[in-house]
């Protein structure tokens, strides 16, 4: 088996030291040539506790590239089944940061389980740091949908509320006391119980509220329940994306020209109903913005530029006013690089 190496080396600092590559290949062992790689996790293991049969529960691991080479990493696999193993990419540039993605397999599994996830890595050495997922999957408990996703809906929406149906197996006396979340601007209402035969179930309606901000929701319910004189939390995942009544396409506006050139870019600006834009303005007087009159869902607009002849960055910003209900108004940064090179 070939040895793997360890340079004690500082973050940030090149780890391509030849003559230690050729003096830590003589090393028989293996344990420490895996520092160099763990010092890019933070953690390496993770209890999901009880979780639902057929719910979707997954844990993101952290890797954070601390060296000057580019990080590669080859695989990472699980040595059960009852853990999904994928990664959020393969390759990390200096100070970047990526995702060991473990998903715990509630369809297909039931009880205690513990996988140990193997992450190796081919560049800018062979490596391996093994991280660990355990949990208890209850076949006894089921949430249908196994995870709540609102999907993309408008800030003005009306169908920010989703249900679940919570059913308990074997016991029509177990009873929900609680429900925790990890989101404020989430509400969620319990039904009374309804025990059918050996069984209850409970219906819940778990609504956004006015106060969500734009931008991704995520997050978990915890359900709270009463088993043999003892209080148990079951998590239920939640996600969706809050769109802005005004959505702008590129989120920033960039040039790099050279001196007095002309370049012409092309935005996008959607609305969740027809639009007028009413008013334009641009703290960086060497864009200009052309646009139509009409109303309508979709407006794709041109940002035209004529560079300034001395060179430098400029930053500023573009607002667009419209007659959209409380006079929507959206904003993007832009930025002018102006060079000979």
């Amino acid at each position: 088996m070939q040895a793997l190496m360890f340079f004690p080396h500082k973050p940030a600092q090149s780890i391509c030291l030849a003559m230690a590559v050729a003096a830590m290949l003589c090393l028989p062992g293996l344990a420490s040539g895996q520092e160099w790689a763990r010092k890019m996790f933070t953690e390496f293991s993770h209890d999901f506790g009880n979780v639902a049969k057929g719910s979707f529960v997954e844990y993101k691991f952290p890797i954070k590239n601390i060296y000057e080479e580019d990080i590669q990493i080859e695989s990472a696999v699980s040595s059960c089944g009852c853990a999904q193993v994928s990664l959020s990419t393969k390759v990390l540039k200096t100070w970047e940061t990526g995702y060991v993605i473990a998903k715990f397999n509630t369809q297909a599994f039931s009880g205690f389980r513990q996988a140990t996830i193997t992450v190796r890595f081919a560049r800018p050495f062979l490596g391996e740091v093994q991280l660990n997922v355990k949990g208890n999957i209850r076949s006894d408990v089921t949430f249908q949908p196994g995870a709540i996703n609102f999907g993309q809906l408008p800030l003005t929406s009306e169908g920010k509320s989703k249900s679940v149906r919570i059913s308990k197996f074997g016991n029509p006396n177990w009873r929900i006391v609680d429900v925790k979340s990890t989101y404020r601007h989430i509400k969620v209402r319990l039904s009374s119980p309804n025990p059918v035969g050996t069984s209850v179930n409970y219906d819940m309606t778990v609504r956004l509220t006015d106060t969500v901000p734009v931008g991704f929701v995520n997050g978990e319910l915890f359900v709270v329940a009463e088993e043999r004189g003892r209080r148990v939390e079951i998590p239920l995942s939640f996600s969706g994306n809050v769109l802005a009544p005004l959505r702008i396409s590129p989120d920033v506006l960039i040039f790099n020209v050279k001196p007095g050139q002309e370049e012409t870019r092309k935005l996008v600006i959607t609305g969740d109903e027809p639009f007028t834009i009413t008013c334009i303005s641009s703290s960086d007087e060497s864009i200009e913005i052309v646009h139509s009159d009409q109303a309508k869902k979709v407006h794709i607009v041109e940002a035209r530029l004529k560079a300034p002849e001395i060179g430098g960055e400029i930053k500023g910003e573009i607002s667009f006013e419209t007659d959209l209900s409380g006079g929507a108004v959206q904003k993007m940064e832009t930025t002018v690089q102006v060079s000979d090179e």
